[in-house]
């Protein structure tokens, strides 16, 4: 669960990225796909349209967010991994009597 996290991260900064240059016509659609998607009460413009907004200023900071995030679990992850490596070792002599 917490590997995901970098990757959701990751993929808002995208989003961001790509709503920030859209042309004015493709992001106004964009927008009402989006409400389309969310029920009546929640479709209000006062609700997506900041929140675009917001995505698109703080992508960059979500970028390298992500991208330490990623790091640090990706580190984690040889930390987890070289734990059991001595048990296997030990299994491997067992069996082949090395």
């Amino acid at each position: 669960m917490v590997a995901m996290f970098p990757l959701v991260i990751a993929v808002m900064a995208i989003l961001g990225y790509i709503a920030g240059n859209l042309d004015p016509a493709v992001y106004q659609n964009l927008s009402h796909q989006i409400e389309n998607i969310f029920p009546s009460v929640a479709s209000s413009q006062n609700l997506i349209r900041p929140a675009l907004q917001q995505l698109e200023k703080d992508s960059g900071i979500l970028g390298i967010l992500a991208i330490i995030l990623a790091f640090f679990n990706g580190s984690r992850l040889f930390v987890f991994t070289a734990k059991p490596l001595p048990i296997c070792r030990f299994v491997e002599r067992v069996i082949y009597g090395r």
